[in-house]
Order: structure tokens, then C-alpha cells, then sequence
């Protein structure tokens, strides 16, 4: 990864970069889903991840992974009780990701596909 990457990677969260990973979800039909198991609209699916992941301190990348990790969650059937908790959960999560696995693994799941594909074995 060049010095660029990281940069972006490590920046604060942006509604630009917040627009692009809802242009993910919604490729892939995660915000409906995860909409569907907490019997909420889509619209309010956003609103609560918008209101959990602007927080102070909180980079792309951790915004990011916690919400892959939000989908292997759902994958899982592992889900906590609201969507707010288990965003939190997978903060959480995303956090110790980022403390305890090297960089190089970090890389080369990055690499292989989709952080959520790679832990939903």
C-alpha cells in the first residue's frame, strides 16, 4: 500500500467516502437485508449507520470494516438485538482488526476480495 492509500485510508470519515460504501451495500443488496432482518426501511438502515459511524475519531478504514463486519454478522446470523448494537459491536471489532492483525495480512485480505467475503467462511 503507497503512502497515499494509507493517507486516505486513515482519514476521517467523509460523506463522500459514506456515499461510496452505501453504493456497495446497495450493489449488493446488504442495506436491504440488513433492513429486512431488524424490520426497518432502508432509509432509516442509512440514518442509523450515518449516526453510529460519524463519531469523533472515526477513520475510512474502521468505517468501513465494521460495516463488513455488519454483513458477515448478518451472514452468520449473528446479529445483536438492534442494529445500533451490533454497529457498535463491529466498531469494536474493527478496531482490535486493525490493532492485532499485521498489515501484510491486513493487505492481503484487501487484496483477495472483499473483507466480508474473507471472513465469511
Amino acid at each position: 500500500m503507497n503512502k497515499m492509500e494509507e493517507a486516505v485510508l486513515i482519514s476521517p470519515i467523509s460523506e463522500r467516502f459514506f456515499a461510496i460504501m452505501l453504493s456497495v451495500l446497495d450493489d449488493d443488496g446488504d442495506t436491504k437485508r440488513v433492513a429486512k432482518h431488524f424490520g426497518i426501511s432502508v432509509n432509516e438502515v442509512i440514518q442509523i449507520i450515518h449516526e453510529e459511524l460519524f463519531i469523533p475519531g472515526m477513520e475510512t478504514r474502521m468505517a468501513w470494516q465494521a460495516m463488513c463486519f455488519v454483513i458477515v454478522c448478518l451472514d452468520k446470523k449473528e446479529m445483536e438485538e438492534t442494529l445500533r448494537k451490533t454497529i457498535k459491536k463491529c466498531i469494536l471489532m474493527a478496531a482490535v482488526f486493525y490493532t492485532n492483525v499485521p498489515e501484510n495480512v491486513r493487505n492481503d485480505i484487501a487484496m483477495n476480495g472483499s473483507n466480508a467475503e474473507c471472513f465469511r467462511s
